[in-house]
């Protein structure tokens, strides 16, 4: 009997080991934001935006993580998903205030405020938020050249 059992059960074992062995696969920082640039240039925003998640888990020191946040934010912003574009694009300018990118992400999130403006008899709160963020970013110009 004992030798029926430990017949039965050595080949479960050893089948379903085999899972065990098998190495996760994982990619470099440089694999993953070129996936990440393919996916979006190519207008697969949703793998893109995966893509760039992963490279911004995996690896928060490399040197493509700011890259990855701002196409993160692009890629929302592509996908109309406006509410989400403009977290990232705080979260951006929050993190890296000083980035020469800084301009282009207040104008995105005017973008973004712009794009949600509905008739007039909806909620006008997109389109002074637009307004406010023209008036930022005049002010932030003006600030630069004086």
């Amino acid at each position: 009997m004992k030798r029926i059992i430990t017949l039965i059960l050595i080949p479960l074992f050893v089948f379903s080991g085999c899972a065990w062995f098998n190495p996760k696969e994982e990619k470099t920082d440089m694999e993953l934001v070129s996936d990440g640039m393919d996916q979006f240039n190519n207008a697969d925003y949703q793998d893109a935006i995966e893509s760039f998640e992963k490279l911004r888990d995996w690896y928060p020191f490399s040197k493509y993580v700011i890259l990855a946040e701002l196409k993160i934010a692009d890629s929302y912003y592509h996908i109309k998903n406006y509410e989400e574009a403009v977290a990232a694009y705080e979260a951006f300018e929050n993190l890296h205030p000083r980035n020469e990118a800084i301009p282009y992400v207040i104008f995105q999130i005017g973008l973004c405020y712009y794009e949600q403006i509905d008739t007039i008899d909806r909620d006008q709160t997109p389109a002074k938020n637009a307004l406010k963020m023209v008036m930022l970013t005049e002010l932030k110009s003006t600030l630069n050249n004086a």
